[in-house]
C-alpha cells in the first residue's frame, strides 16, 4: 500500500489527476460531469425553480438526482451557478411574457390596485390621515356577518372576477404553477403596497398571481353568483 505521504503532489500533473479521476469514475461506473450532464442539470433546476422549491431542496434534489443517474457530483460552486441562473432564467420568461403580451388596458387595471380607494374621494374621508388603497380591501378579508360588511364582501369578489376575465388571455400564457402563484401572491399578501409597487419588473407579475391565488378570483368563479343571488334576496335594499 502507498503511504500519501511519501506522494509528490508537485510532480502530480494536471492531465495525470483528470486521467485518475475519469478512471475511477469508470472504475465506480459512473460518468464525469460534461456539458450534456449541465444541461440535464439545468433542466432539472428549471423544473424545481418552477414549483417555487427552496434552494437548499433543490440543491438536495439535484444531488440525488446525479446519484441515481451516476453522474459525477460537481462542485458546489458550479451547482449554485446553475440554480442562480435557473432563477434569473425562469423570472425573466415570465417577465418576457408580460411584456409581449400584456395590454395597456390590463396595466392600467393593475395599477389602479394600487391607487387610494375610491371612497377617501369623499368628502368626510378626504381628511383621513391614514387612507388604504384598493388593493387592501382584497387582502384582509372580515368574517364579519353584519348585512353592509357582507355586501362589501360581495362587490369585492365580484369585482376580483371581472378582473379574473379581463385577464384571463395572459393568465393563459403565463401557465403558473399552483406553487409560483402562491409564492407570488403571498408576497402582495404579506407585503405593504409600497414593497409591491416598488418592484418595476414583477409589479404586474404579482398582482396578476394575487388575483388567480385560490384565495382571490378563481375561488369565487364558480359560486359567487349563486351567492350573489342568495344574498341578494336576504338584504335590504339600498
Amino acid at each position: 500500500m502507498v503511504d500519501p505521504n511519501q506522494i509528490d503532489f508537485t510532480d502530480y500533473f494536471r492531465t495525470t489527476y483528470f486521467r485518475h479521476q475519469e478512471e475511477i469514475l469508470r472504475q465506480l461506473g459512473y460518468t464525469g460531469f460534461d456539458k450534456n450532464a449541465s444541461q440535464l442539470i439545468s433542466q432539472e433546476m428549471k423544473r424545481l425553480v418552477s414549483l417555487r422549491t427552496e434552494p437548499v431542496l433543490i440543491m438536495e434534489s439535484v444531488i440525488t438526482f446525479l446519484d441515481e443517474h451516476r453522474i459525477e457530483i460537481p462542485p458546489y460552486a458550479t451547482l449554485r451557478v446553475l440554480l442562480e441562473k435557473s432563477f434569473r432564467q425562469f423570472e425573466q420568461d415570465l417577465e418576457a411574457i408580460m411584456v409581449q403580451y400584456l395590454q395597456q388596458e390590463d396595466k392600467n387595471l393593475l395599477d389602479s390596485l394600487l391607487l387610494q380607494h375610491d371612497s377617501y374621494q369623499q368628502e368626510e374621508k378626504k381628511h383621513v390621515k391614514v387612507q388604504r388603497y384598493q388593493l387592501t380591501f382584497f387582502k384582509r378579508i372580515t368574517q364579519s356577518m353584519q348585512p353592509s360588511v357582507i355586501k362589501g364582501r360581495i362587490d369585492n369578489f365580484v369585482r376580483l372576477k371581472e378582473m379574473y376575465s379581463q385577464l384571463l388571455p395572459i393568465i393563459t400564457r403565463l401557465n403558473l404553477p399552483e406553487e409560483t402563484i402562491k409564492f407570488y401572491a403571498e408576497y402582495v399578501i404579506d407585503n405593504q403596497i409600497f414593497q409591491v409597487a416598488d418592484r418595476d419588473n414583477t409589479r404586474y407579475l404579482l398582482l396578476v398571481s394575487f388575483i388567480i391565488h385560490p384565495g382571490g378570483a378563481r375561488s369565487t368563479t364558480n359560486w359567487v353568483t349563486r351567492l350573489c343571488s342568495l344574498l341578494t334576496r336576504l338584504l335590504p335594499v339600498p
